[in-house]
């Protein structure tokens, strides 16, 4: 399961075995060990060899560009992508700030451009 993907089904019957799975396993508690396991290999590699540092980074970044399952568990493990979410979510805060902002501007200045004909 960790490879799946709704954009890329791998296998033939890839949907059946996915309905399967969440009927027999707690989805919190799989995603939880694994997560766990990947922070255990990387603490591994990372003690064994800096170069392995490298090579994750190049792992994460090539699962990065599909949507896979595994994805959920490295950011439980890693949390990459969270800092990304919420600083994305003031960004994208700030934005709606500012065209409602601009908004209530335009609707100010027409009503005056009408109060003043």
């Amino acid at each position: 399961m960790l490879y799946f993907t709704e954009a890329y089904p791998s296998l033939p019957d890839i949907y059946q075995i996915n309905e399967e799975f969440e009927r027999s396993y707690n989805d919190a508690d799989y995603e939880s060990k694994v997560a766990g396991l990947l922070r255990s290999a990387r603490t591994r590699d990372q003690n064994q060899s800096p170069d392995l540092e490298q090579k994750w980074h190049d792992a994460l970044g090539a699962l990065r560009q599909q949507d896979h399952y595994i994805l959920v568990m490295v950011d439980q493990a890693f949390g990459l992508r969270q800092s990304t979410n919420s600083s994305s979510r003031f960004r994208d805060f700030l934005i709606y700030i500012a065209i409602a902002v601009g908004l209530v501007l335009t609707l100010f200045v027409a009503s005056m451009w009408r109060a003043g004909r």
